[in-house]
């Protein structure tokens, strides 16, 4: 990090260089703030995965974040590091294993929740990684009207896949039932 220091000595502002260190690219730029009016060559510097993974979340549309859908930025230790430090400071929460949801501040509470309902989360995850499943029994029945009781448990129906993986979110859980009905083989012409 020789050259860094290097390159900060160079500016003769200390509060330029600091304005200017995050968007540090290829080029030369100027700062139309700076009370020294110079152009500055920019070299590229190193940005830390941790900025790469939070401007890669944000960018996202989607609530739900894969871990392998981060892979492509760093190793695997670091991208642990990294996803383990934006839970613990509430940017992310851990829904399943490789699964993370982004959170946003309740503007009633000021705590972080996440930015969808549970769900929504867990509709989302299937749907990422390519798992069909549509809703359990007690939801179909209560959604054609066969039953006025509004179900209580995150309930989806794997078909006859078998699926083990555990998607939760506090004291929820994704629970799996498993279609029964086999499908009638066609009559052999």
């Amino acid at each position: 990090m020789n050259w860094v220091r290097k390159w900060q000595s160079e500016v003769a502002d200390a509060e330029c260089a600091m304005r200017l260190w995050p968007t540090c690219w290829y080029g030369t730029v100027a700062d139309p703030g700076s009370t020294c009016g110079q152009q500055y060559e920019l070299r590229k510097i190193a940005v830390k995965l941790k900025d790469r993974v939070v401007r890669s979340i944000a960018r996202r549309y989607s609530v739900v974040i894969l871990r392998s859908e981060l892979a492509a930025l760093g190793s695997p230790a670091q991208l642990t590091r990294v996803l383990s430090n934006l839970v613990k400071n509430k940017r992310l929460v851990r829904v399943g294993l490789g699964i993370y949801a982004k959170t946003r501040l309740n503007k009633f509470t000021g705590e972080a929740a996440t930015a969808a309902t549970f769900e929504e989360i867990a509709a989302e995850a299937f749907r990422k990684l390519d798992i069909d499943v549509s809703h359990g029994q007690l939801a179909r029945d209560y959604n054609a009207g066969k039953t006025t009781q509004v179900p209580m448990l995150a309930t989806v129906d794997t078909g006859r896949r078998r699926i083990s993986r555990r998607i939760s979110l506090g004291s929820r859980t994704v629970t799996y039932e498993r279609s029964s009905k086999r499908m009638p083989k066609e009559p052999q012409p």
